[in-house]
């Protein structure tokens, strides 16, 4: 669990007690200890997506913006940049959800997620798992996204992916377009990243970075530039999909 042992190895190097790391990760087992565990998990997490989005976001608009200076993002509106970081904030208080549910899944023993490759059966065995992860993830994301937020008419009343697709072309999005979503939209493609692994044993270490790389992945989609070769669908195939989907 990254959250609980992140914090616990933080707090033994800040000198704290056994007693005050038992109590803040939820090994306390009183109802406080518990509480204050649910609190710092969630806020793990919500750091966490806050530092993928502001560096590795920061970052790759900056490169890009130096590289192409006349792309169309590169063009984008200073308002319009604030407003999708504004709405990104807003959404991310939903979005550190997945990860508190993620821990969650496995504090309960539900995950079967694994932490080792002895764990996960071997090499061979963690390899081929995690591919056939991967594939369940990725139909998971494809049924909500293309499916639900879509086509299924509740789907595109109830949870307003449209809002995100306001963006039409490159000078009007940025890395900050790519968490821009109405906050139960985006969480909702979140999901299948926890509940993929309910189904087969993954390794740890594998959704750690898939769901990084999917962080980072998101932003770059959203500005248009680099374009990657035919049959890959990169930046430049997403903004199509912006401008001729709703």
């Amino acid at each position: 669990m990254l959250a609980a042992t992140s914090v616990a190895w933080a707090l033994r190097h800040l000198g704290a007690s056994a007693a005050t790391v038992a109590f803040v990760t939820g090994a306390g087992g009183s109802t406080s200890s518990l509480a204050t565990s649910a609190l710092v998990v969630y806020m793990f997490y919500a750091l966490a997506v806050r530092a993928v989005y502001y560096a590795g976001g920061g970052a790759m608009q900056a490169a890009v913006e130096r590289l192409a200076p006349r792309s169309g993002t590169a063009r984008a509106p200073i308002a319009l940049r604030r407003q999708h970081r504004r709405e990104s904030e807003v959404a991310f208080q939903m979005y550190s959800c997945v990860g508190f549910l993620n821990e969650w899944l496995h504090a309960r023993g539900l995950s079967r997620a694994c932490f080792s490759l002895a764990e996960c059966g071997g090499p061979a065995h963690a390899l081929a798992w995690t591919v056939v992860w991967f594939v369940l993830f990725e139909l998971g994301v494809f049924l909500v996204h293309w499916g639900l937020l879509h086509r299924l008419p509740f789907g595109k009343t109830a949870f307003n992916h449209a809002k995100h697709h306001a963006a039409k072309r490159s000078s009007e999005m940025t890395v900050w377009t790519g968490f821009a979503f109405e906050p139960i939209d985006g969480t909702l493609q979140g999901l299948p990243l926890p509940l993929s692994q309910l189904l087969v044993p993954v390794p740890y270490a594998a959704v750690l970075a898939v769901a990084t790389t999917l962080g980072l992945w998101t932003m770059y989609i959203h500005i248009g530039e680099p374009h990657l070769p035919y049959p890959l669908m990169g930046a430049d195939y997403h903004v199509l999909h912006h401008k001729y989907n709703v």
